[in-house]
């Protein structure tokens, strides 16, 4: 046996090798051959006197792929290529490669992230924003002013500021502008952005020319009550397989909420907030219902059957955010006492603890909110709004920035959880995350081979 330089031209793939074993995919290949450009070769090519290779077939095809000249081999001097030992020795070489299943399983443990684990379920739901940044000035495009460009540049800010809580509505850049004092008009230096009719349907006009003009992404904007169903399939079954491939495992969420001594829940007015509460309903496990102006019967037959689906829990915490006006301020009390007249049997001997989280009277001091809507009079609630906070003025839940929101609502969770159960589950959660990557990527070297 010696070891030595050879040009790599001069080395041969025997085509007993292909005819034994199926050849590497691609992916494997590009997969090696960038291990190798990295750590170099660690296990050498070993070749017959006349250089066919008889161990590191897919080694040699993975340093073809970087154009190496040359590459260190080991040369059995004593073994030639159209020997019946040369062929011992290919069948030798492969079975003496494959790894144990116990060595399998602790290469691939080593690997799992449970971070990249998340990041690639929020990607195949649809719910991750990868924001590229915004460098340099805008290019100068007809369609749109030159004196918007104070405006412009405030809404850039916000998208890069909010990029976590991307996509935002319209509704929220809306309300983020009023505290920046901006400009409409540049040249006209009372043209303050403000909390009316003009400015809000300016924002949105000009929301449509940046996406049109691909200054901003179209998929940064929510855009609620305008859907496209495709209703369109797979163009090829072998498409339909690499995507339940890549798909394959990955929505598994545990029930961390299982060990709470009560079930808890969010009811929320506005839909429009779902991207952004779900961050957080998703980190707790906590179920969200949206209900509008009001609660439906299938909404609370729903809750009473995912309730009885937890355990049929003796505590019950709802969580309402609605807005600050005479039908949000009522949406909580209303909507316990219809739970509690629909399903009085199943609720026995169950404490009924409701929440009104947001907005509150307390929120608008706290974050200086800032409203120009009047209370509706015509709500047959409006004597008993006013009498009760004594505001004229109502206020929307999009008023709070998605990071008061999101603060205002973590803090009202961690009251009525226990968070020492939720980090022990939180743990287990990691512990699935081994066993469910680990038979991932055991299907996926099966269904690659």
């Amino acid at each position: 046996m010696i070891s030595t330089k050879v040009k790599t031209n001069q080395i041969q793939t025997p085509e007993i090798n292909d005819a034994i074993y199926q050849a590497p995919t691609e992916d494997r290949l590009i997969s090696l051959s960038n291990d190798i450009r990295i750590n170099g070769l660690i296990n050498p090519i070993r070749v017959s006197k006349d250089l066919f290779i008889y161990d590191g077939n897919t080694r040699f095809k993975a340093i073809k792929l970087l154009g190496y000249d040359e590459i260190e081999v080991i040369i059995n001097e004593d073994l030639l290529s159209n020997t019946e030992e040369f062929s011992r020795l290919i069948i030798s070489a492969n079975n003496q490669r494959v790894k144990s299943s116990k060595d399998l399983l602790r290469e691939i443990q080593v690997s799992i992230n449970p971070l990249e684990y998340e990041k690639r379920k929020l990607i195949l739901n649809g719910d991750f924003v990868d924001l590229d940044s915004i460098t340099g000035s805008l290019k100068a495009d007809r369609n749109i002013s030159s004196i918007k460009d104070d405006l412009i540049k405030s809404i850039i800010d916000i998208i890069v500021d909010y990029q976590e809580y991307l996509p935002l509505t319209v509704r929220a850049i809306h309300y983020i502008l009023l505290d920046k004092n901006v400009l409409t008009n540049n040249k006209k230096k009372d043209s303050v952005y403000k909390n009316d009719r003009s400015s809000y349907s300016g924002l949105s006009n000009l929301l449509t020319k940046l996406r049109i003009n691909k200054i901003i992404k179209y998929e940064w904007i929510r855009d609620d009550g305008r859907t496209l169903y495709k209703n369109r399939g797979f163009d090829s079954a072998e498409r339909y397989i690499d995507y339940e491939v890549d798909k394959m495992f990955t929505n598994y969420y545990r029930d961390i909420q299982q060990t709470q001594e009560a079930y808890n829940i969010i009811f929320c007015e506005k839909e429009t907030l779902r991207p952004i509460l779900e961050k957080l309903t998703r980190k707790y496990g906590i179920p969200i219902a949206f209900i509008k102006g009001g609660s439906s019967l299938t909404i609370r037959y729903n809750f009473i059957k995912d309730w009885e689906h937890s355990g049929s829990k003796k505590i019950i915490n709802a969580m309402v955010l609605s807005d600050f006006d005479p039908a949000g301020y009522r949406i909580k009390d209303t909507l316990i006492g219809s739970i509690e007249s629909d399903f009085m049997k199943e609720l026995e001997g169950v404490k009924l603890n409701a929440y009104h989280i947001g907005i509150t009277q307390k929120q608008i001091t706290k974050y200086n909110l800032y409203s120009d809507l009047d209370a509706k009079e015509s709500d047959k609630n409006f004597i008993d709004f006013v009498k009760v906070t004594g505001s004229l003025k109502a206020y929307e839940l999009d008023a709070l920035k998605p990071n008061q929101l999101l603060n205002e609502v973590e803090e009202a969770i961690q009251n009525c959880i226990d968070m020492e159960l939720i980090n022990d589950e939180i743990i287990k959660y990691n512990d699935d995350l081994d066993i469910i990557e680990t038979m991932r990527k055991k299907f996926q070297m099966v269904l690659s081979s």
